[in-house]
């Protein structure tokens, strides 16, 4: 479905507006924070018992930045490398400018910058990931 430039505008005001969208079921999802109009950057770190040592590589010119949130005000959950922990964690993007240490998923973030030409970590990182997502949702909170 193509969506008109009328009707994505539209959205994007309701976004800014009103910090949430509404899912395909109906329920909604906050973008923003209901009392902080600066997010909080946090950090999750998780120790594993995983293999994570064999055919690691670092982009450092990206994965070395710090995490930037930008200049605007959404509150869109996004993954950084951490290149103190060795992993990547959650941070809270603001939707535009930062830098490219910013990841949509955990796994982008560690094929981009600890796994980098490496072909068979795929379940790896899947594992690794998941501890990674499961510890950021315990700490997850309004």
């Amino acid at each position: 479905m193509v969506m008109n430039t009328r009707a994505h505008k539209v959205i994007i005001f309701f976004i800014v507006m009103h910090g949430m969208v509404l899912n395909s079921d109906g329920s909604e999802k906050f973008l923003f924070w209901k009392q902080s109009r600066d997010p909080v950057t946090r950090t999750t770190t998780t120790q594993s018992q995983l293999n994570t040592t064999d055919g690691t590589t670092f982009n450092s010119s990206i994965c070395s930045q710090n995490p930037a949130k930008g200049d605007c005000r959404a509150h869109l959950q996004s993954w950084y490398y951490n290149s103190t922990s060795g992993n990547c964690s959650v941070f809270y993007y603001g939707g535009c400018r930062g830098n490219e240490n910013r990841f949509d998923t955990c796994q982008e973030c560690m094929r981009k910058c600890r796994f980098q030409n490496v072909s068979e970590t795929g379940s790896n990182i899947t594992a690794i990931c998941n501890e990674l997502e499961q510890a950021a949702d315990e700490i997850d909170y309004w």
